[in-house]
């Protein structure tokens, strides 16, 4: 605006020094008054063009800061709800394992009872191990410092010994049907494609309803793996679907 005023000031002030000079005819006046019209159209389109584009560079900052916070305020929401699940995930191993060890120092127990509540202890902390390693691996991912070691693997096995450990922990409130071909070999991680299988197995059991049947399949052919795990239970919502690869999404 003040850019505009200051054209127009300049154009008055240029054609009245040109109208003070008498030599100038009235058409070279007006001929001039024409010229100086033009250059200030011109001059003040030129500000309009900045200013416009101007304007919606900011507008376009805003709505990028805006979306910044808002993706900012669910990261957080996020993060607070994935650490009230991990609080709670690793809770319930603890809880167990302190049990058992109170019934083992407080009471005179046969050696059978000892057997057994020294097992379901190794059998917690066993799976306290596997959750802390799993929340390591995930700092390491989101810190971009997981170092990958790919090799030579059976992928039947690292399928098998899952189920196993899988069926020790749900396999009195879960029937497993397993096709596994043998002999199925890959290339890659051992601890991620682990990760990876007990991920979607666990998924199935968590997420379907009790005594129900979880089918898991694995089969190869000449150009790929096929690893399936199938189970009854309420699925994910096409709307949701996009979301499933998000940080924290649950």
């Amino acid at each position: 605006y003040l850019l505009v005023c200051k054209n127009q000031r300049d154009f008055e002030w240029q054609f009245q020094h040109f109208k003070n000079d008498l030599s100038l005819s009235s058409e070279q006046l007006l001929q001039i008054k024409g010229q100086l019209l033009q250059e200030l159209y011109m001059n003040n389109c030129m500000i309009l063009g900045e200013g416009t584009i101007f304007l919606c560079l900011i507008s376009i900052g805003i709505y990028k800061i805006h979306s910044s916070f808002k993706k900012e305020i669910l990261l957080n929401r996020q993060q607070r709800n994935f650490l009230l699940s991990i609080t709670h995930e690793l809770k319930s191993p603890l809880a167990s394992i302190k049990l058992s060890l109170e019934t083992l120092y407080s009471r005179d127990l046969k050696a059978a009872q000892i057997h057994q509540l020294s097992g379901n202890a190794l059998k917690d902390v066993e799976r306290l191990k596997e959750l802390v390693e799993n929340i390591l691996m995930a700092a390491k991912l989101e810190n971009q410092s997981m170092q990958f070691v790919y090799q030579p693997l059976e992928f039947s096995q690292c399928v098998r010994d899952v189920l196993k450990q899988v069926e020790q922990n749900f396999g009195y409130e879960r029937y497993f049907k397993k096709e596994i071909d043998d002999g199925v070999m890959t290339y890659g991680d051992p601890m991620a494609l682990q990760s990876i299988v007990i991920n979607l197995i666990e998924n199935a059991v968590k997420y379907s309803v009790k005594n129900n049947t979880i089918r898991i399949s694995l089969s190869s052919n000449h150009k790929e793996i096929i690893f399936i795990v199938a189970d009854t239970g309420i699925g994910i919502s096409d709307a949701e679907k996009p979301k499933v690869f998000e940080k924290f999404y649950r």
